[in-house]
């Protein structure tokens, strides 16, 4: 039976699950679930969602954990699930190029990313390495070195996927996997989450490992996790922890309260993404939970912040690459992100160092005020535009960037986990998306009532999660 008979019926809406099943019921193999990848990375060959597709590493491995399934000594729920990652954390005998020119021909990585070993010992395969903004340093997704990806939900036209995961989303949307690793620094796997209609995670700072993953701004940098299901992210976070895989479905309480910001700074410019918003907010009223608007101070302090001092991420992303300016290097990058760079050595340091400072006090009076509420908003203002709008110029990409990282960058000044769902259709079958966070250290809670209401979105028929068909 084909893998995508198995999706279809229905007994199991985690994709991961799925597979599992099928491979436990020895109606697939995870040498099966190897070539459907194969076949899939090929179609999707020119779409720029790859760096590097799997190969015979990743045929090894399914084939051991084919061995493992006959003789019932199989792993686990993830044991033969294949997963993305994004091209700036290192696999064993791959080249981590961050997306750049600069890193293109550098030695193969001599050893995994902690978080990549972590998967491994579950038993899951390598799916291959995924495109990037070049650096992880824009939230738009295009990449002039390897191809700006194109956003797989697109029916007519090319549009950008956003980033600076887009590969990871985008692969997930295109169904070569049910999951995938990528970065998360100012919204970088929710905001192509969004755009390309799948689930995005950002995780309180420290829950995942970050060795191995190249750095941008360290303070700031997390792994995030793209998924089809919230389901699957909850496996997948598991497993990240070094956890073994444990099916969730614990109900919510109708005692969670939600708060929705009002500030002007993060309000929808696309009337699509308005309407769905105010149905989910009906939605959960009608189910009986109390929903407060609020002006919301954290984020009208960070707005005046990053207006007097530049962002937290524009300083800590020049420090990080200043030796380009050093050694004559800055030939190999992008124009439209060496822009960025520029901007960022013109920071004051002493304006780093308070907005540290600020920051470490805001984070403690967020999580004291917040407690155990949920804040909603919408993940982006926009649906995805153009490529060729975006790459007219260098003006245009940085006011694109701008307005598309301007919800999702909160979180991760304020330190608050954060998870980006679809919740509802747009024209040119795009999605629309909400974005659930919550005070640090809340993560469980969050991705609970994240699953919660991505259930009661699919019942009441607003959105339920699914690949793009090809």
């Amino acid at each position: 039976m084909r893998i995508s008979e198995i999706l279809r019926e229905g007994a199991l809406r985690s994709r991961i699950e799925a597979l599992s099943f099928g491979m436990r019921s020895g109606r697939l193999s995870p040498v099966d679930v190897f070539r459907e990848t194969r076949f899939k990375q090929g179609y999707s060959k020119n779409q720029g969602i790859l760096v590097e597709p799997l190969g015979e590493t990743s045929l090894a491995q399914a084939r051991s954990s084919e061995k493992r399934y006959l003789n019932d000594e199989q792993f686990g729920l993830l044991d033969g699930i294949p997963f993305g990652v994004k091209d700036l954390i290192d696999v064993e005998g791959c080249t981590t190029s961050r997306g750049s020119l600069l890193y293109r021909n550098a030695p193969p990585a001599k050893r995994n990313a902690e978080a990549v070993e972590r998967l491994g010992f579950q038993g899951m395969v390598f799916g291959g390495k995924t495109n990037l903004s070049e650096l992880a340093f824009s939230g738009v997704g295009t990449n002039d070195l390897f191809g700006s990806p194109i956003n797989p939900r697109a029916t007519t036209g090319k549009y950008i996927t956003g980033g600076s995961s887009s590969g990871s989303a985008a692969g997930v949307a295109s169904g070569l996997w049910p999951v995938s690793l990528g970065t998360d620094t100012s919204g970088s796997s929710r905001i192509p989450a969004a755009f390309c209609g799948v689930v995005g995670f950002k995780p309180s700072f420290d829950r995942y490992p970050l060795r191995g993953v190249a750095p941008l701004a360290p303070s700031l940098d997390h792994l995030g996790i793209n998924a089809l299901t919230v389901q699957d992210c909850i496996i997948l976070d598991q497993a990240l922890r070094g956890l073994a895989p444990i099916p969730k479905f614990r109900m919510l309480s109708e005692q969670t309260e939600f708060l929705v910001p009002r500030n002007k700074s993060i309000q929808p410019r696309d009337p699509h993404i308005k309407d769905n918003f105010d149905k989910t907010l009906d939605l959960l009223s009608n189910l009986g939970f109390e929903i407060h608007e609020v002006d919301f101070s954290p984020y009208a302090e960070v707005d005046r912040l990053f207006e007097i001092h530049g962002s937290l991420v524009a300083h800590e992303a020049a420090q990080q690459y200043e030796a380009l300016f050093e050694n004559g290097l800055t030939s190999y990058i992008d124009p439209k992100i060496l822009q960025r760079l520029k901007e960022g050595t013109l920071l004051n340091r002493k304006s780093y160092a308070l907005l540290q400072k600020i920051r470490r006090n805001l984070r403690a009076e967020l999580s004291s005020s917040i407690g155990n509420k949920i804040l909603l908003q919408p993940t982006v203002k926009i649906l995805p535009p153009a490529i060729e709008s975006v790459l007219k110029g260098v003006e245009e990409f940085k006011a694109f960037n701008k307005l598309i990282l301007g919800n999702t960058m909160y979180a991760n000044y304020l330190g608050m986990p954060a998870i980006a769902i679809p919740n509802g259709h747009a024209p040119n079958g795009f999605s629309t998306s909400i974005q659930l966070s919550a005070a640090s250290g809340k993560d469980d809670f969050l991705l609970k009532t994240a699953l919660f209401l991505e259930a009661a979105l699919s019942k009441q028929n607003i959105y339920t999660p699914d690949t793009v068909s090809h």
